[in-house]
Parts: structure tokens; C-alpha cells; sequence
């Protein structure tokens, strides 16, 4: 407030002009002009020392703030400090190395692990973390497949797939619209499995797997909209296209081996079904044994990743059919080149007798 009383002394003086001018000998009019401009001056300091006085607390709050934030970024600088002593003790050498190896480690384990769920008749699915497949490894190890398939089949239904995780999945499966008018049946699926009621689970899910493989197929136009969709359409949709990523941490051939060399598995009339899952057994009323609550949870976890597939491709679909293009006109390359050669494409499968739907 001193600056501004200061200000105002300087102002106020200019009341003293008349008393200045007066002993000089000057025209009246310039008197009479000097008396007015002192005037309005006057009535300008009248008019802004309000505007004076209520702009200082402002400007002291402000300083405050200045000076708050300049100490502020000085914290700041000796964090960045500390953050760059940090920086510079981290041996980033040594951690790329432990991550590579961990990286290697985690690749190794699910190679492993994928081949033993396929040799135990299990789908792999991406929900079990990497402890629970290191521990399936270790049992198969040290105490047999027999022995290891019973363990897996306590664990994924009483602790990996409990209720929690499967109301979670029938959610995921609920928010995609294109599920919407089969999302009355898989959700009967998923509260009969709860319930026990897995003589009914099975047939239901089995038929929805179908339900959602074909209508991929006419929806991502991999055959003609005219054309009977067959065994070899349903394996080269997955084979190369659906499930066609083959890296290390997929599971795509393994959930391709398991649907079509277990659910898709023939059956003889009249002699035992070797497949504990085959579609075409139970359907045609061959197999009576199925009802059992690993079946039904291996018919929801294949129906679920075959979900996730399905779901990504929908999401650009234009882009999913030019994909599926591209894999036929290479597909075909390779038979010409098969059929110049004179060899015989692999993967025939074998004649039965058991009628297939």
C-alpha cells in the first residue's frame, strides 16, 4: 500500500499548479486551461485508486504463487536429480539379459505346456498364468500322465474355471452383439454347468461351437453363400485363417488339433468312440458317457477362444475377408505346386462308417 500512497502524493500534487502559476504574468485563458487540466486529473486519480487498491492483494497473492511454484520446480529439479543418480547406478545390461532369459524361460514353459494339454486331452486356454503351467510340467515329470490328467482336471474345474471365472466369461460373450441371438442358449450353458447338469451342457455347446464356426465362415465369405459347408471348410477356415498364428505363445494349433481330432472325430457303429468328446458320437446318440463336468468345461473353454477369434475378426470384417483371400489364392499355390510335384496333400481323414451331420 506504500507504492500506492506514493502514487497519490504524486498526483495530489499537481493540486499545487494554480499556486505556482500564479505569480507569473500569463494570459487568463492558459490560467483558466491549466485549472481545468488539473482538475481532471484529479477526478482521474479519484477514478483508478479504487482500481489501485483492489488490484494489490492480487498481485501479492500472485507473488505468492511465484514464488510457491519456483520452489516447486526446484523439488522438481532435485527429484530429476535423484531420478538420474538412479538412472545411471541401473545396470540396463543385466536386466535386458535376466529379461531375455526370463523371456526364453516363459517360451519354453509353454511349448512344453501346450504339448502336454494336448497329449492329456485338454484344450489349452489363455486364462492359466504361467505358475500353474510350470506346475503341470513339473507333475508330468515327475509323476506320469495318468497322474498329472487327474491334478488338471481338479485344478481347471474347482480353482482355474470356478464359478467367478466363468460368470465373467459368459459376460464377455454378452457384451458382443453379434452373440445376441445365441446368448439365451450359451448362457443356459454356462448356469447348467453350475448347476451339474452336464448332460445337457455338452450337446448344447458342442452344436453352438458349430453354430459360430459356420456362420464366421458365410459371414467372412470363405465359401460361396450357395455352397455346403463341409469338414474341409471348417479346417481350412481354422487352419488358415482363424487359428493361423503360430507362434510360440499361441495355442492356435493346439485348439485346431483338439477341435478337429477330438470334436470333430469319427466314430464306428457299434464299437467304442475313442474321442471322450466327439460331436458326431454324441449327437447321434453313439456316446452315452459324456455328461461328465470336464466335458462340459472343455466344450465352454473352446467355445470362449473360438469367441475371442471370431470377435477380433469382426472388427474390421473388410480387412478379415481380404486376409482370407490372400490365405486361398496361397493355399492354391501350393496345391498346383503339390499336384506338379505328384504328391499327395497331407491330412485325409480316415472313412468310418458313423454318419456325420
Amino acid at each position: 500500500m506504500q507504492k500506492n500512497s506514493e502514487l497519490y502524493k504524486q498526483l495530489e500534487g499537481n493540486k499545487g499548479t494554480e499556486s505556482m502559476i500564479r505569480p507569473i504574468t500569463v494570459p487568463d485563458e492558459l490560467v483558466e486551461a491549466v485549472k481545468q487540466i488539473a482538475a481532471v486529473r484529479e477526478r482521474a486519480v479519484q477514478a483508478i485508486l479504487p482500481a489501485i487498491q483492489a488490484i494489490s492483494p492480487v498481485v501479492q497473492e500472485l507473488s505468492k504463487q511465484i514464488l510457491a511454484m519456483s520452489s516447486f520446480f526446484e523439488s522438481i529439479g532435485a527429484i530429476g536429480q535423484r531420478i538420474q543418480e538412479t538412472l545411471d547406478s541401473f545396470d540396463f545390461k543385466e536386466r535386458l539379459i535376466s529379461l531375455r532369459e526370463w523371456a526364453k524361460e516363459a517360451e519354453e514353459t509353454t511349448l512344453k505346456f501346450k504339448t502336454i494339454m494336448v497329449e492329456l486331452g485338454f484344450p489349452p486356454h489363455d486364462f492359466m498364468p504361467i505358475y500353474s503351467r510350470q506346475r503341470v510340467i513339473q507333475l508330468y515329470g515327475e509323476k506320469g500322465i495318468e497322474y498329472t490328467k487327474r491334478f488338471l482336471e481338479r485344478y481347471m474345474c474347482m480353482f482355474a474355471y470356478n464359478k467367478e471365472t466363468l460368470i465373467e466369461m459368459r459376460n464377455s460373450w454378452q457384451r458382443a452383439e453379434w452373440l445376441e441371438k445365441r446368448f439365451s442358449i450359451i448362457n443356459t450353458v454356462i448356469e447348467g454347468h453350475l448347476n451339474g447338469h452336464y448332460m445337457l451342457t455338452v450337446p448344447t455347446m458342442l452344436a453352438q461351437i458349430e453354430g459360430v464356426l459356420v456362420e464366421g465362415i458365410l459371414k467372412l465369405e470363405a465359401v460361396a453363400p450357395d455352397e455346403q459347408i463341409k469338414y474341409r471348410h471348417q479346417k481350412s477356415f481354422l487352419g488358415q485363417f482363424l487359428l493361423g498364428d503360430k507362434g510360440s505363445f499361441s495355442f492356435d494349433e493346439q485348439i485346431e488339433e483338439f477341435y478337429l481330432n477330438t470334436v470333430l472325430a469319427n466314430f464306428d457303429r457299434g464299437k467304442e468312440v475313442e474321442s471322450d468328446l466327439s460331436r458326431h458320437a454324441i449327437l447321434h446318440g453313439e456316446d452315452v458317457s459324456y455328461g461328465t463336468k470336464i466335458n462340459s468345461l472343455k466344450s465352454i473353454l473352446i467355445f470362449d477362444y473360438l469367441f475371442d477369434k471370431l470377435n477380433d475378426a469382426y472388427k474390421d470384417i473388410e480387412e478379415s475377408k481380404l486376409e482370407i483371400k490372400r490365405q486361398k489364392e496361397i493355399e492354391q499355390s501350393k496345391k498346383r505346386t503339390r499336384n506338379a510335384s505328384g504328391k499327395k496333400p497331407k491330412g485325409y481323414r480316415k472313412k468310418s462308417s458313423g454318419k456325420l451331420s
